[in-house]
């Protein structure tokens, strides 16, 4: 009976399984480095260790430092130590993207806002489109989104050029058709 669910338990991870192999392969294929499980055996954690976390479905050291401590704890022959100790380790090799509250508020010092061309809808913005960040800019057919973008692009390279002596913007747009006018202005900044 046991050898049964654990067959049927096999069948049910196996897309899992297959899909997160295929996540591993296209990341090494895109240059990003992945760190196998076995990696933590050059940091204590012991091979049978290891060897339960890929029984679990855990195959790289990215997927243990982000799977919670009580996930872990449903491993069979993981106690709280050893979880404790396999994500303390993990946590190490794998930033883990916490940034503290100092940290962010130097960051939002460094912000600015760009101004759109309208007092009225900078004022709306609370001062404009804040850099740092991605913008998305919805609505009707002909309402003014292009016009909006390309003037935001000019506002942005002229900023940038009358500060630092050199502008780039990148602007990502899915309409087939650029404005002319917009352009020239950015040529015009030369």
């Amino acid at each position: 009976m046991a050898s049964r669910q654990r067959q049927q338990q096999q069948q049910q991870q196996q897309p899992q399984i297959e899909e997160q192999h295929e996540e591993e392969q296209q990341q090494e294929e895109a240059g990003v480095a992945i760190l196998k499980v076995q990696t933590l055996e050059q940091y204590g954690i012991s091979a049978a260790d290891i060897k339960k976390l890929c029984e679990a479905g855990l195959y790289t050291v990215e997927a243990v430092a982000f799977t919670p401590k009580k996930t872990l704890l449903a491993i069979k022959g993981l106690s709280e130590v050893k979880a404790d100790k396999i994500l303390a380790e993990a946590a190490k090799l794998v930033p883990m993207g916490f940034t503290t509250a100092t940290d962010f508020h130097i960051r939002r010092q460094e912000t600015i806002s760009i101004g759109t061309g309208s007092k009225e809808l900078d004022k709306l913005l609370g001062g404009g489109i804040e850099t740092g960040g991605i913008t998305e800019i919805f609505g009707e057919f002909r309402t003014g989104k292009t016009q909006l973008c390309h003037s935001l692009a000019v506002m942005a390279c002229r900023r940038t050029w009358e500060e630092e002596r050199g502008a780039s913007c990148t602007l990502i747009l899915k309409e087939r058709f650029v404005l002319k006018d917009c352009w020239q202005q950015l040529k015009d900044l030369d």
